[in-house]
């Protein structure tokens, strides 16, 4: 089940360490529930790393800082122990919760491997599509609402219901498929990947009928970042495939067009449907103002105050929280992982830019144009929701890295072959 176990022959003891695994990673990868119970987040991530570390142990303990992978753990360790350190150890735990984070991300990538991740990952997004999908009709579609118990935030702001397998979210996400997690956007992006794994790596009979299952649930979160990831996904595909019709052409035209008359074409946007448009640009009455666009400007404000080792995790929070106040958009959120990692730890917390870069330029088989398209998809989404204490995140982040390793067993050009008998 979930794709780390489908032989007999497969059934180890790493095999079921990683099955156990998936709930508490779940769980510290923006689940509803991690932001109403938050106390349990660092007792699950730290339990994870210690448990994978042992295994670590007891496996081959080796890391060599020339694989990416392994030097981009490294320097974001570094980066958040030096910041831990000159912030007088302001908001410890934070930090420890970061660390701990990063640390069972890259030990899954390190001891499982690229091919054992893979499975992993879509099986488990089958399984919650599959799940989401029938709740999404249940409640959404025919209105049924079962005595399930309810959550909410600890400012009360945000009401959940069925905190078991389905999420539904009675506040201002009410009517849209978020799956397990605390926004829709953050199941869209999940989903995309599963979209972007399935259909460069998948070669099964089974894969058409995954990206259908992943794409129809897409449909239902309503992410307007997700339908972005997704157009990026399938411009990348259908280029590296040789097919260039003259609708993706239009596409990218329309896209250029949108940015070179953003602000002339706000109110009609806003006009036409202000919900969906609302997300991209704020509050304010005129939408004149760019919430995706004004919290990489905050944190970049504070970065510039303590450049080389941050203000610390709770020190940016607070000073965010300051300019937020002082901004345009009081209620503006911090979206933007990218450049709130900077301003956390210092410079060194541009490397997880930087290995977005160094991982999709190095993925081979693929044209420059398609490596551009993946690259926007993944930015859109690091700049959409806070990621920074996403196990899944830094795990994606790892596998990447590891398929663009050219030392790796497993490269890109043989992907399909490798993984193959995974998927049948």
């Amino acid at each position: 089940m979930l794709g780390l176990i489908n032989r007999t022959r497969d059934i180890n003891p790493l095999n079921v360490i990683g099955v156990l695994t998936i709930p508490g990673l779940l769980f510290c990868s923006g689940s509803a529930a991690s932001i109403c119970y938050s106390g349990y987040s660092l007792p699950i991530s730290a339990t994870l790393a210690s448990v994978w570390f042992i295994v670590f142990l007891a496996h081959n303990p080796k890391m060599s800082l020339r694989k990416p992978a392994a030097l981009t753990f490294s320097i974001l360790i570094l980066g958040s122990v030096l910041s831990l350190f000159f912030s007088d150890f302001s908001g410890w735990t934070s930090f420890a919760m970061f660390i701990c984070v990063l640390t069972v991300a890259y030990l899954l990538v390190r001891i499982l491997g690229v091919r054992a991740v893979t499975r992993g990952y879509i099986g488990t997004l089958e399984f919650l599509s599959g799940i989401s999908l029938i709740g999404f009709l249940i409640f959404e579609v025919f209105g049924i609402y079962p005595p399930f118990p309810q959550m909410s935030t600890h400012t009360g702001s945000t009401i959940y219901s069925n905190a078991i397998v389905f999420v539904v979210d009675l506040g201002l996400n009410s009517g849209r498929n978020i799956g397990i997690f605390w926004e829709p956007s953050i199941y869209a992006a999940y989903l995309n990947i599963a979209i972007a794994i399935t259909l460069f790596l998948d070669q099964s009979n089974k894969r058409t009928n995954r990206i259908l299952l992943f794409v129809l649930v897409l449909l239902t979160t309503e992410s307007a970042g997700g339908f972005i990831e997704l157009l990026c996904i399938f411009v990348a595909y259908w280029y590296h495939r040789g097919s260039k019709p003259i609708v993706i052409v239009c596409l990218l035209a329309l896209f250029a067009m949108f940015l070179l008359t953003y602000t002339q074409l706000q109110s009609l946007l806003l006009g036409f449907n202000y919900e969906f448009f609302y997300k991209f640009f704020g509050g304010s009455g005129s939408g004149t103002t760019q919430t995706r666009l004004e919290c990489p400007v905050l944190n970049m404000a504070i970065w510039f105050k303590s450049p080389l080792f941050g203000s610390g995790f709770y020190g940016t929070d607070v000073m965010y929280n300051q300019l937020r106040l002082a901004s345009k958009i009081s209620n503006l959120a911090q979206t933007s992982t990218i450049t709130y990692l900077p301003a956390a730890i210092g410079i060194l917390g541009f490397w997880l830019l930087i290995a977005c870069v160094y991982g999709f330029n190095k993925l081979v088989n693929l044209p420059p144009f398609s490596k551009i398209a993946l690259f926007v998809a993944a930015m859109v989404f690091l700049n959409e929701e806070p990621c920074t204490y996403f196990i899944a995140v830094y795990l994606l982040l790892f596998l990447l890295l590891e398929l663009s390793n050219k030392d790796s067993v497993i490269r890109f050009s043989v992907q399909r072959e490798v993984l193959n008998d995974a998927y049948k």
